[in-house]
């Protein structure tokens, strides 16, 4: 069916509204664990809304697998079910955890084309999604959901791969609501071997004026020092081998 035709257009809507909706359950639950809701539920109401929550976070993954659909769509209507995912992240410790379960699994199950769309649209999801993860990795409260680790890790692996210098200057501004040490993240940089031009747009970030406020200088010396250390230590390590290349090459024209 083309989506111009009147069927298809009235999937989209039906789309559009299931993701709504089920985006509100999951929003009702988050708001219920802080204290946001604006009524007291009784036992048998929140009971009940967690069930649906958790329902409605498996949903919502296998209605965004459908990435191919979501051009047709309000950026902003898929950016908050996203966020809210996130938030599930980030009150872990205070929510059901099947519903903070459910929002991991979904997460770690989208593809990677949805990231991608993700990346073009402007959007704070994939800063949001980042500080996030290293919030989470970082914290001493992820030892009680230790399971969702691997998860998470390939989800930050994921982000990194998208990411770009805007994105990480929004992921250091919301360090103020989501800590993690900036030592933290060099590290895990480092240990997942990311690439130099990676590397460079963090240290951009790192440097820029608009974070400026949010990270101490002292942390900026030390995580250019380190950098640079790793830059040369790179360069060496490829000389080497190319010199090695060499040898090898020389000795087979011998024989």
């Amino acid at each position: 069916q083309q989506l111009g035709s009147g069927s298809a257009s009235d999937d989209l809507k039906l789309y559009g509204s299931l993701l709504s909706n089920l985006t509100g359950k999951v929003h009702g639950v988050l708001c219920d664990a802080t204290g946001e809701t604006s009524r007291e539920l009784t036992w048998k109401q929140r009971n009940s809304a967690k069930k649906h929550a958790w329902g409605a976070a498996t949903t919502i993954g296998m209605l965004l697998g459908h990435s191919h659909l979501l051009s047709h769509f309000d950026d902003s209507l898929v950016e908050s079910a996203l966020l809210q995912f996130f938030r599930c992240i980030q009150l872990h410790a205070f929510i059901n955890e099947k519903v903070f379960a459910a929002a991991v699994n979904a997460l770690a199950a989208l593809p990677a084309s949805l990231w991608q769309y993700i990346s073009t649209t402007n959007s704070n999801v994939t800063a949001c999604g980042l500080a996030t993860f290293f919030n989470f990795l970082e914290s001493p409260q992820r030892k009680a959901a230790s399971s969702y680790q691997a998860n998470v890790e390939r989800l930050a692996k994921s982000f990194i791969l998208i990411a770009n210098k805007r994105d990480f200057c929004q992921m250091f501004l919301l360090r103020e609501s989501l800590p993690f040490s900036i030592d933290f993240l060099y590290q895990w940089l480092i240990s997942c071997d990311v690439q130099s031009s990676t590397l460079e747009q963090v240290v951009d970030a790192v440097t820029s004026q608009e974070v400026e406020h949010v990270i101490d200088v002292s942390d900026i010396q030390i995580f250019l020092s380190r950098t640079a250390q790793h830059n040369q230590l790179v360069q060496q390590l490829v000389q080497q081998d190319e010199s090695m290349q060499s040898v090898t090459s020389d000795d087979e024209d011998e024989l």
